[in-house]
């Protein structure tokens, strides 16, 4: 019996993705209208108009290497709670490409080879190997809530 489990993977241009539960990613958005926050960290520099609601978006490449994504035509809405119970929250990450849905079992788990950032280290759940390269599932609460 398989222990998979159905994730989507998040492409974000360098040697580390990201992977999401199919009930954290909401919707995928192509080439929206997003608005520059001059003075916010590099990797939280725009937010998004969606659904009455204002939505920092994140640049994975940004937080996970220093340096903004070159391609950005997509954006993905997310859901998260702070506790279970509480309403969902959104935000938004912006992506150089379609996310593609893989499943994940229990023995692909890995530890990270690359040094990340402080801010990076503190915000995720696990990793696993994937086609060559390493995911990590983001805890979206902890990220979001210190955009």
């Amino acid at each position: 019996m398989s222990n998979a489990v159905s994730a989507w993977l998040l492409k974000t241009g360098g040697a580390i993705d990201l992977a999401l539960g199919n009930a954290n990613l909401v919707q995928l958005l192509d080439e929206p209208r997003s608005f520059t926050v001059p003075a916010a960290p590099l990797h939280a520099r725009s937010v998004l108009l969606w659904q009455d609601q204002v939505l920092s978006i994140l640049d994975p490449h940004a937080w996970l290497f220093g340096s903004r994504q070159k391609d950005s035509g997509f954006v993905a809405v997310v859901a998260y709670q702070m506790e279970p119970m509480e309403p969902l929250r959104y935000g938004a990450i912006l992506l150089p490409e379609v996310p593609q849905s893989i499943e994940v079992e229990d023995n692909m788990a890995c530890k990270i080879e690359h040094t990340l950032p402080e801010s990076v280290q503190a915000a995720y759940i696990s990793s696993f190997a994937t086609a060559g390269h390493t995911a990590l599932v983001p805890d979206l609460a902890s990220i979001f809530e210190n955009l």
